[in-house]
């Protein structure tokens, strides 16, 4: 191939493609979720602190009027809120591209499980892998509520299983407008009023309380206007 010919290539390569970044808000209510510091309160509980949140997006897809226009090829994100970069995701996608819709899953599927332990965002060393019995957690919340009878009135929920009747993957699916950034809103006390957080405080395996607390998660995204 000739200079001229893969410089057209090229040019015409960075022409095609653009990026889209979706850009997740861990919110408590209507505030932005301030990690460890912050105090909130729930419908069912006063004065919440957050001390750890970490999950799982993947299988990015936007869609046109119910069709998949594009997927995010190898998407699997690590969402960790002491690392709050990781909570905007770029992606490259065709610069073309129409979509109204935009869908993707919290978790890791049992295709991607059952294949073994993986690197990067998948890597065990992240904190979000149990066993190869029991897979990766897809969802993890601590934090505490001084009214809890627990220990140092901590709750925890590690929110995971991949294989029936204990399968915890969630879909989300949201309108979403073409735009370059793309904002999502997180709201967790939707989740803590959901599972009545005076009564379940504590899950670590999947069970089927973790297939209850799984199915609140939908719920708590929705798309903002910066």
């Amino acid at each position: 191939m000739s200079r001229v010919s893969l410089l057209i290539l090229c040019v015409f390569t960075i022409a095609a493609s653009a990026q889209i970044t979706v850009r997740f808000v861990p919110t408590m209510g209507n505030t932005t979720l301030q990690l460890t510091t912050g105090v909130y309160n729930c419908t069912n509980a006063k004065l919440v602190t957050i001390t750890m949140l970490k999950l799982y997006v993947t299988n990015i897809q936007f869609l046109n009027n119910n069709t998949v226009v594009w997927s995010e090829p190898h998407s699997y994100h690590l969402l960790n809120a002491d690392s709050p970069e990781s909570f905007a995701l770029t992606l490259n996608a065709p610069a073309a591209l129409q979509y109204n819709t935009l869908r993707f899953n919290v978790g890791v599927d049992s295709t991607t499980t059952v294949a073994g332990v993986m690197g990067g965002d998948l890597d065990p060393t992240k904190g979000m892998y149990w066993t190869w019995q029991s897979g990766y957690i897809n969802f993890k919340l601590e934090g505490s509520i001084p009214a809890l009878p627990t220990r140092s009135h901590e709750f925890q929920f590690h929110i995971g299983g991949y294989a029936a009747p204990f399968n915890t993957l969630q879909t989300v699916t949201l309108p979403c407008a073409h735009k370059s950034d793309v904002f999502i809103g997180m709201n967790l006390q939707h989740f803590l009023d959901g599972v009545e957080i005076n009564e379940t405080h504590n899950i670590m395996s999947p069970n089927i309380k973790a297939v209850h607390a799984a199915r609140l998660l939908p719920a708590i995204f929705t798309v903002q206007t910066p």
